[in-house]
């Protein structure tokens, strides 16, 4: 399994983007959507979507942004850069939502949110890392 997850790291980066948002979905149609439905009707499925695809926007753009910085004496820059889209973007989308008082607010969503943040900054940083160096002092 070791080498199956560093092998990730050696991907593309519209590999690493479809890894990350098969992290977020699976999560979000799995068990969020079942539980918001549970909970608030179609506006928690809304709600856990929502959460879902804001924090997805995140860390993909931080993704994006830090696909430069892979260079292993780079990698602590390029985690700062990506640091502002990857919590601006779902933390301050979603504060607005929360603060709106939309019906959203009231399905959970700020739970949502916290949730797959949390999920997509271990997904999202470990992808951003650069791949170790092969036993011939190469990388792939």
């Amino acid at each position: 399994m070791e080498v199956w997850l560093t092998d990730l790291r050696r991907r593309s980066l519209a590999a690493r983007g479809g890894v990350l948002v098969a992290a977020l979905a699976a999560p979000c149609v799995l068990l969020a959507a079942p539980i918001g439905y549970f909970h608030s009707g179609m506006t928690g499925i809304l709600a856990a979507v929502t959460a879902a695809a804001l924090c997805l926007a995140g860390a993909g753009a931080a993704l994006v942004v830090n696909e430069p910085f892979r260079g292993t004496d780079r990698a602590l820059k390029g985690l700062l850069w990506g640091m502002i889209f990857r919590m601006g973007i779902p933390l301050g989308l979603g504060l607005a939502v929360q603060l709106t008082g939309t019906a959203l607010a009231g399905a959970g969503f700020l739970l949502y949110l916290l949730v797959f943040f949390e999920l997509a900054l271990a997904v999202e940083v470990y992808l951003s890392l650069p791949a170790p160096k092969s036993e011939q002092g190469e990388t792939k």
